[in-house]
């Protein structure tokens, strides 16, 4: 009896939410003295265990950015597990996180093109100044920056090109919008380039290529310019090759609004291989931190750590490919408020490779 009891009871709470599965899971325990079957209580937000959620009840100590996410609970004996479905947490009247500024800074190979991929998503077009920035680093402490930047835009085939800044066909623009977005500005005459077009939703890359000697770096930024509608930037991807001098690969983005962001970073090595990349990195390290070089998070091997086990699960949903189990690639699954921040790779002593590091906006 109690076995027929506890299938139809699996089945009925299976269609409630959250408040309601609690309510009537106490209440059936109390009633019938199945108090075998409520001894483990999980409580996860966006697929992680929430910090003191394996109690029946779950107490938010403070209710503001931090606490916005998908919620539900799992019930059961241990050997079954019940789950309520979701319940939105959100703030009223405030801005959504959004990704307002992308950049990677590298250090290229002679004759070799750093490209950047991003995407935009919604329905409508949104505009973006687009950067190579070599020679103006110098003025930052960069000691071998590329000497004359170079800047080609792809959407599949090539949209628009810029060998210096001021030449391109919007301007004055470029750096009246610069000014707006909070961009360094590059000084006139400066063998930067730039581009500021409106694009619609879709997948891009930027490509500058290192026409030196010698390797030198180089910086690629992607500033949101405005929409009229629902365009955002969604995601970056960049490779390149580091640990030769201490080479790292950086990609930095800035996040604004009320509401923080949650997003998937991931420094792709050993998995490149599948993709016929001789030479990938080994073992990178993928670290993240704020604008004042304090750590946020740091994960060296993805799949040997909680966060790593429950990221492979948001891979389809942001689109990126599987990596697999075992593998020494590093992820980071992160929810952040509003600010600066850098995701850098770096290699392990002595080694050297191609790496890539990837953000994806989790929405």
């Amino acid at each position: 009896m109690k076995m027929l009891l506890k299938r139809i009871i699996n089945i009925v709470l299976q269609t409630l939410n959250l408040g309601v599965l609690l309510f009537l899971f106490l209440f059936i325990n109390t009633l019938l003295g199945l108090q075998f079957f409520a001894n483990v209580f999980r409580f996860d937000e966006d697929g992680r265990v929430v910090t003191g959620g394996t109690a029946s009840q779950l107490s938010v100590p403070s209710f503001g950015p931090a606490a916005v996410g998908a919620y539900y609970v799992e019930v059961g004996d241990g050997s079954v597990l019940l789950r309520s479905s979701v319940a939105s947490l959100s703030l009223a009247n405030s801005a959504a996180g959004r990704i307002v500024n992308l950049s990677v800074l590298a250090s290229v190979e002679p004759d070799n093109v750093l490209i950047t991929g991003f995407a935009v998503s919604g329905s409508s077009s949104l505009r973006l100044l687009n950067r190579a920035v070599g020679p103006t680093l110098a003025a930052f402490g960069v000691e071998q920056p590329v000497s004359d930047s170079n800047l080609l835009l792809y959407n599949g085939s090539l949209l628009a090109t810029n060998e210096d800044w001021e030449q391109d066909v919007a301007g004055s623009l470029v750096a009246n919008t610069a000014q707006r977005v909070g961009a360094f500005a590059l000084p006139a005459g400066s063998k930067d380039a730039a581009l500021l077009r409106t694009l619609l939703p879709g997948t891009f890359s930027a490509h500058s290529r290192n026409r030196g000697a010698v390797p030198a770096t180089v910086l690629t930024e992607i500033y949101d310019a405005g929409s009229d509608g629902d365009a955002r930037l969604t995601n970056i991807s960049s490779r390149n090759l580091v640990g030769r001098g201490g080479a790292t690969l950086t990609a930095g983005f800035v996040l604004t609004g009320d509401q923080p962001v949650r997003l998937l970073i991931r420094g792709v090595g050993p998995s490149l291989a599948v993709f016929g990349v001789t030479d990938a990195l080994s073992d990178p390290v993928l670290t993240l931190r704020r604008s004042d070089g304090s750590v946020v998070d740091l994960n060296d091997d993805w799949s040997a750590v909680e966060t790593g086990i429950l990221a492979d699960r948001v891979f389809a949903r942001v689109g990126a490919f599987d990596l697999p189990r075992g593998s020494r690639d590093a992820v980071l699954d992160v929810r952040l408020p509003a600010g600066a921040y850098t995701a850098t790779i770096s290699a392990k002593a002595g080694a050297i490779g191609q790496a890539l590091v990837e953000i994806y906006v989790i929405e």
